[in-house]
């Protein structure tokens, strides 16, 4: 098997990427819409200058609710120790199975990194549900079909 710290820092330097990614565009965002309400001026129709207003602000709160959600996000990924050997699966492990390879860390889907697809999932995810607690050569199953831990670092 490849060398799981390395494996897992790659895994998590793309998350983090992607992540400071999201939280660029969305603070890109927050100011457009800061910058709209400051400059929408009062019309002598006042309810839809207060609509308009009323419609932004709700808005910039929205965008505001995601960009704290994603900095959470990438707090919880830093929260990975690259070096912790896992025996059993549970937060921070890359779990090589015969359905896939899951890096258990914040819900991001499925990345596709150097013509490889990894399974990043939450502790919450259902199927990481299927997986905690559980070891080397251990089954679960994921709609009726039987899987296999190959592997877990």
């Amino acid at each position: 098997m490849v060398n799981s710290s390395s494996l897992k820092l790659e895994i998590l330097n793309v998350i983090l990427a992607k992540l400071d990614e999201r939280i660029l565009t969305l603070e890109q965002a927050v100011q457009s819409a800061l910058e709209s309400k400051s400059n929408e001026t009062k019309s002598s129709a006042g309810d839809k200058f207060e609509t308009g207003r009323a419609m932004i602000q709700k808005e910039q709160e929205m965008r505001e609710s995601i960009l704290q959600q994603t900095k959470t996000l990438k707090a919880k990924a830093l929260q990975v120790d690259l070096e912790k050997k896992h025996t059993q699966v549970e937060f921070g492990s890359l779990v090589f199975t015969t359905s896939g390879i899951y890096f258990i860390s914040i819900g991001m889907g499925k990345l596709s990194i150097k013509d490889h697809v990894y399974f990043v999932v939450s502790v919450d995810a259902p199927v990481t549900k299927l997986l905690l607690g559980k070891k080397l050569g251990n089954s679960f199953k994921i709609n009726n079909n039987s899987h296999e831990i190959l592997g877990i670092e």
